[in-house]
């Protein structure tokens, strides 16, 4: 750490005196070196008392704990003990220590629960499915023309998951902008405008709210909610929250939403001493939580001091390049003008000679567009091809393949495997690792449910010899146990015959030999053990099945979270048996529900321990992080829109008439009845284009910038062969070397 010099834009940010401070930062400029160098130098200099502390609010666990790491190294450097002066929390962490101090200011009881989005989700699901039951037809007005056969098929499986989608981002919003459930139905009440679907959605809210006051529990918004209500009813206690935390430096401050920016400015205080630092080109969280870079962007330009920190040293001249070529186009050329504020500066600049983290040379980057338009397979295929023929002399370098998608995602890695490349794919919606666990114990699990069933026994058999190292078995050996599993009339017969010497005939007979039946006996012998499991609570029967199926450490741990977390969904729902607890596990291990217990946000991911390694990421995911060699695929007017009409936007439906957004339409019609503003179908579906073209620039901006010296970038066509090159592609040509 003492080696590092600061550069002259960070040392003005750590010089920083007091009052309101907005810092721009650009990807790889070091804001957290800096950050928690600011903090170090206000506790070394005395800048805090004994009994007050530097507040350094963080985005995720994993940040928590690097913050921690470099202000305890910088402290040491002076004398201090580790952890002296200062406190790093995320902001939900704040809020909750906050209400648990004074629940009964808001009506909270003191032992109040905390529900995880995944239960949050699990309540509105149930909650959307009762009211669709009763309503089957709600949506039919915004149907488009479909065919009775399709329009069956897109009232059974489409519509209750779009109802769902809906619901859980207007719970979301409604509560960043304070908006009760009583408050909403007083004014449908007052307002006498039909609108079915934020009826629906009003009637839904309130019950949803009623079903976390029964659990005694909050969610995650309740948590800002309510602690921004807290600050608000004791003045003494937000005095002492002021004296406790005089300095405030905020991270990631682009990614805040205007209740989270609230009880932030709540604590700090008109005179207090705030610091928020960010980039308000990676902001990329706009469709999927209420956070808006423009918040960041008013605080920088009103703040009484802003810096820049314009120099990175993660990218090769050439890569900077083509990430400020990005800025400039979309500032002064994008076919979308009111999306022509999406990026913004500063631009990034190289460093300077001598800089100790200097950038990558530029005579040994490359960049390669390729013109050509790919299918979806081909695109997977040549990118797993070049992976395999650059890791044959990369043994020491990082890569990633980064998609917009999980299900893009998905598709690379199959082509890897394809070629023989068993890829790293941590930040996906859930691991591989967290995968397969899962789906071992979801087979075991199903089987238990129904122990008559030969179908379901048969692919135990399966996951068995998959997961137990100490079996040897051919494939054409198990497929033949397989296909005689599933044709058995009755399971009782093979795993309690009445004469044992029968069933070693019967084996005999199918063929089997000496081996292959003695695997099967063992098999047979084990699924007796299992069965008898069935009796037990759900977590101590996946504790024992996990100890049994299981070698690799960690399947193991990763099946004792799974444990606990359906013991919680048991303990909620006691009504659940075992196949419907069973689903919820299904949903992880179909990649259908981020896992948060074993999350890469919760441990932390450095690509550095996964040299010669090909991880496969979204590109969300990697925000934050950096490759080596970088691969960028289906940058496409799909994943990538202009705003033009034939582009894709992925909350405009097929099925629905005149291609809606029906999440900004229903948020509208809400809007509208708040404001008493008109309410005019359509306008708010291409609002909602242009918010989303902004997202994905930045999002193209944040995929360029994760590479250090090589980057790659492809498109296809789609599965239609309709889609065509995202149009940033064609203002890359000039400043990049192309392939065909």
């Amino acid at each position: 750490m003492t080696l590092y010099k600061a550069r002259d834009s960070q040392e003005e940010a750590i010089s920083y005196a007091g009052g309101y401070m907005g810092v721009a930062a650009v990807p790889g400029s070091g804001k957290t070196w800096t950050l928690s160098r600011l903090a170090a130098r206000l506790v070394s200099e005395g800048k805090v008392d004994a009994d007050q502390r530097v507040l350094i609010v963080a985005m995720t666990r994993s940040s928590i704990e690097n913050f921690s790491r470099q202000i305890n190294l910088m402290i040491r450097e002076k004398g201090f003990l580790p952890g002296f002066g200062y406190r790093v929390r995320t902001l939900h962490g704040i809020a909750h220590d906050i209400l648990r101090e004074r629940p009964a200011l808001v009506g909270i009881s003191e032992d109040f629960q905390i529900v995880d989005e995944r239960i949050a989700e699990t309540i509105i699901r149930g909650l959307v499915k009762n009211w669709y039951d009763k309503n089957p037809t709600a949506l039919d007005e915004y149907l488009a023309e479909l065919s009775p056969e399709r329009a069956v098929e897109v009232r059974g499986a489409n519509i209750p998951a779009e109802l769902i989608r809906l619901t859980n981002n207007l719970i979301r919003n409604a509560k960043d902008h304070q908006v009760t459930p009583e408050g909403l139905e007083e004014k449908l009440l007052s307002n006498g405008n039909n609108y079915p679907l934020v009826q629906m959605f009003s009637g839904i809210y309130k019950e949803y709210q009623k079903a976390l006051s029964n659990r005694g529990a909050l969610d995650f918004s309740d948590l800002i909610r309510h602690a921004c209500r807290v600050l608000d009813a004791e003045e003494d206690y937000l005095n002492r929250l002021r004296y406790l935390w005089p300095y405030i430096l905020e991270d990631e401050a682009q990614d805040s939403s205007v209740l989270q920016e609230e009880i932030l400015r709540k604590i700090v205080g008109e005179e207090g001493n705030w610091v928020r630092v960010g980039d308000p080109n990676q902001a990329i969280y706009e469709t999927f939580s209420t956070a808006n870079p423009q918040l960041l962007r008013e605080f920088i330009s009103s703040a009484s001091k802003s810096v820049d920190l314009p120099v990175s040293g993660r990218s090769s001249p050439r890569i900077i390049d083509l990430a400020n070529t990005l800025i400039r186009w979309a500032q002064t050329s994008h076919p979308n003008p009111w999306a022509r504020d999406a990026l913004s500066e500063p631009l990034i600049q190289a460093t300077p000679p001598g800089d100790p983290q200097g950038n990558p040379p530029k005579e040994e980057s490359e960049i390669q567009i390729l013109p050509k338009a790919f299918s979806e397979t081909e695109e997977a295929g040549f990118i797993a091809s070049s992976c395999r023929e650059w890791l044959s002399s990369s043994h020491d370098q990082t890569v990633a393949i980064l998609a917009p998608t999980n299900n893009i995602a998905f598709g690379v890695i199959s082509a890897l495997k394809n070629h023989g490349i068993e890829p790293v794919d941590v930040l996906l919606t859930s691991t591989m690792e967290t995968r397969q666990s899962a789906g071992g114990l979801v087979h075991v699990l199903r089987y238990l449910a129904e122990p008559s069933s030969s179908e379901l026994l048969s692919k135990v058999i399966g996951v068995y010899h998959k997961h137990l190292r100490s079996t040897q078995i051919d494939e054409n050996s198990l497929v033949k146990m397989k296909d005689f599993i599933s044709r058995l009339s009755r399971v009782e017969d093979l795993l309690w015959p009445i004469d044992e010497g029968a069933l070693d005939t019967n084996l005999e007979q199918q063929g089997f030999s000496n081996h292959d039946a003695a695997e099967l006996s063992a098999f047979i012998e084990l699924i007796r053990k299992w069965v008898d499991l069935r009796f037990l609570p759900i977590d101590q029967m996946i504790v024992s099945l996990a100890h049994e199926l299981y070698r690799q450490p960690e399947k193991i741990a990763l099946s004792l979270s799974f444990a606990l977390m359906l013991k919680n969904f048991a303990k909620e729902n006691p009504q659940w048996e075992l196949q419907r607890l069973t689903k919820e596990l299904e949903e992880i291990a179909s990649n259908s529900r981020k896992y948060f217990g074993m999350s890469s946000e919760a441990f932390g991911f450095d690509p550095e321990h996964h040299k010669g390694k090909v991880v496969v990421s979204t590109i969300h995911s990697a925000k934050g992080l950096e490759w080596d060699r970088v691969y960028l695929m289906a940058v496409n007017n799909f994943n990538f829109p202009s705003g033009h009409n034939d582009d894709g936007y992925m909350d405009e439906k097929w099925y629905l008439r005149d291609r809606l957004n029906l999440l900004a339409e229903v948020q509208a019609q809400i809007d509208s009845i708040n404001s008493n503003i008109p309410y005019y179908e359509g306008q708010a579906t291409i609002g909602a284009r242009t918010g989303l073209t902004k997202e994905k620039l930045r999002l193209l901006y944040v995929g360029i910038t994760r590479a250090k010296r090589d980057l790659i970038i492809t498109w296809n066509a789609g599965r239609r062969g309709t889609n065509k090159a995202a149009v940033a592609l064609s203002a890359f040509q000039q400043n990049a070397q192309s392939i065909a």
